[in-house]
């Protein structure tokens, strides 16, 4: 019961917003905008999301919601519009989501995404000639050979360095949409700051070499983010939650020293977010990336430190990341599959609040079901073990890449239609 007992203790954030524990149901690539107009949340979303809901989450954490509609990584992505806060149909779709979400009381934030340089050609409103946009003109660099160079100049390119406009209008966007989220019931959103996007892309000096007021020293490469943060809060309230997903484990492969990225956490403690969600992994480095086909270690129940130490990714970064914060809530994102190993990230001090992404895909009712059940053992409280079978996308450079990420997606669409997930299923 004590490993139950702390997973199930509640968490006030710094803006007041209260979790009733701390299982958080981290973001996925839901994949389940297709069938809507303009890309705007739909009844798909909203059964999934009221099944996750109903789940007994501390937290929810939506998916990818892009502020730009010229510029996506997934076609099937939500999207939010400029025109929209004055859409009265698309504010009711997303206040249905909203309401879809949080029916059974569980506070939802939505994450909120600009891809930057990892917008694929003919994904988005742009034209096929109009280049992707970054801080840099700086290509995305895939390990591979040359087939894979040539899908990557195809597919990505080389960006468009973003002028002083861009980076305002790009600004405004964010802030617009977390505006539509304030408006729509959401309890706030997540800036997604890790997996090579925008955000990432400021913050690196390897995507990042401007020399004006954005780049060319650690705080100017942070100033793009700090500003988001700011406007963001200026535009809704403080009771409105503000959290930050930011890349740990893979600094070293974005030209960043460890000590650089712990002085980012301490800047956005002081800029008063109310949680950092530790994560990792770029298109460029994808090892570490869990939904892009990152290797997980299996999930092992026995009571060993051993165990404990290995069930979850980014856990060591992370207890270095509440220490450079300390009134900050650190949530860690990947790789945890057992209760044992959850409770003991809290207790140990590693982090506040436990992302959960994966099992979710597989057992929409996890927390309820296995984790936050009393009449379930720790040796029982364990994730469904899969084996992803990538099929014939595993084969192919850079497309392959997303193979797992494809197969969850495929298991929320099952939920979204009443079905059960399948872990035998077949790409």
């Amino acid at each position: 019961m004590e490993n139950i007992e702390t997973l199930a203790t509640p968490v006030t954030l710094q803006c007041g917003l209260v979790l009733p524990n701390r299982i958080v149901k981290g973001p996925m690539a839901e994949s389940l905008a297709k069938n809507s107009t303009a890309n705007r949340p739909n009844d798909l979303h909203n059964v999934v999301y009221r099944a996750w809901g109903e789940a007994n989450y501390g937290l929810l954490v939506t998916g990818n919601v892009q502020v730009d509609p010229r510029y996506l990584g997934d076609a099937n992505d939500l999207v939010f519009h400029a025109t929209d806060l004055n859409n009265p149909v698309a504010l009711s779709d997303w206040k249905i989501w909203a309401t879809a979400c949080q029916s059974s009381g569980t506070p939802t934030v939505v994450q909120i995404c600009h891809t930057g340089r990892q917008s694929v050609l003919g994904r988005g409103d742009r034209s096929l000639m109009t280049k992707a946009l970054a801080p840099s003109a700086i290509a995305l660099d895939f390990p591979g050979g040359w087939f894979t160079k040539v899908l990557q100049k195809v597919l990505f390119g080389t960006p468009k360095e973003m002028t002083l406009i861009d980076i305002d209008e790009v600004v405004e966007m964010f802030v617009n949409c977390a505006k539509m989220a304030f408006i729509a019931g959401f309890k706030g959103v997540e800036l997604h700051a890790a997996h090579g996007y925008l955000f990432t892309q400021f913050l690196s000096p390897k995507m990042n070499t401007r020399t004006d007021d954005y780049g060319g020293t650690p705080e100017k490469r942070l100033k793009f983010t700090l500003r988001v943060i700011a406007e963001i809060r200026a535009a809704t309230s403080k009771s409105f939650c503000i959290g930050v997903k930011l890349n740990s484990s893979d600094f070293q492969s974005m030209g960043i020293s460890e000590d650089e990225v712990l002085a980012q956490v301490t800047a956005l403690s002081s800029a008063n977010v109310d949680f950092i969600d530790i994560s990792g992994g770029t298109y460029e480095n994808a090892k570490t990336m869990p939904q892009f086909g990152g290797t997980l270690p299996e999930p092992i129940v026995q009571l060993r430190e051993s165990t404990i130490r290995r069930e979850a990714y980014f856990t060591e970064f992370a207890a270095k990341a509440r220490k450079a914060a300390p009134g900050t809530v650190i949530m860690v994102t990947g790789g945890f599959r057992t209760r044992v190993g959850m409770a003991s990230a809290v207790q140990q001090g590693a982090c506040d609040l436990i992302g959960i992404a994966r099992p979710a895909a597989l057992e929409p009712r996890f927390p309820i079901e296995k984790i936050l059940n009393p009449k379930v053992s720790d040796e029982e409280a364990v994730a469904v073990k899969t084996k992803v079978d990538g099929g014939w996308l595993k084969n192919i450079p850079i497309i392959g890449l997303g193979a797992e990420s494809i197969w969850h997606a495929a298991q929320i669409g099952r939920i979204a239609v009443g079905k059960r997930p399948d872990p035998a299923l077949h790409l």
